[in-house]
């Protein structure tokens, strides 16, 4: 069985480019998503692919401050497996030279979108 689990937080904005960023990154404004998502595992299934799950783009500024990341991790107990999210940008606008980091921690949001867990039966 397959459980497309990423499609719970929506479709994500993606920068898969390798053009030279021109301009500085504005984001509106410093934003934060806290998600937390709980499965319930099947009677006489386990999840064969729980790291998938599991996603960690953190960046700080010059100073050691927290700048933006989307962490993911994902726990089974028992049959309940809790994946929690903690997406955020502390900042409005970003200089250009660190839009590699912007651009990572964007990807991944992206990627976690199409996340798929297996659930294999137990034997």
């Amino acid at each position: 069985m397959l459980l497309k689990v990423g499609v719970v937080i929506g479709r994500q904005a993606e920068l898969y480019q390798d053009k030279k960023r021109i301009s500085d990154i504005d984001v509106g404004y410093p934003h934060q998503y806290l998600r937390t998502i709980n499965i319930t595992v099947p009677k006489g299934y386990k999840v064969a692919n729980l790291s998938a799950a599991k996603l960690n783009f953190a960046y700080t500024d010059d100073k050691g401050k927290d700048l933006m990341d989307f962490v993911s991790n994902a726990v089974q107990n028992g049959d309940v497996i809790t994946i929690t999210i903690d997406e955020h940008y502390a900042f409005t606008t970003l200089s250009k030279n660190r839009f590699d980091d912007f651009k990572k921690v964007i990807n991944a949001a992206a990627d976690f979108n199409k996340v798929v867990l297996v659930f294999e039966p137990v034997n």
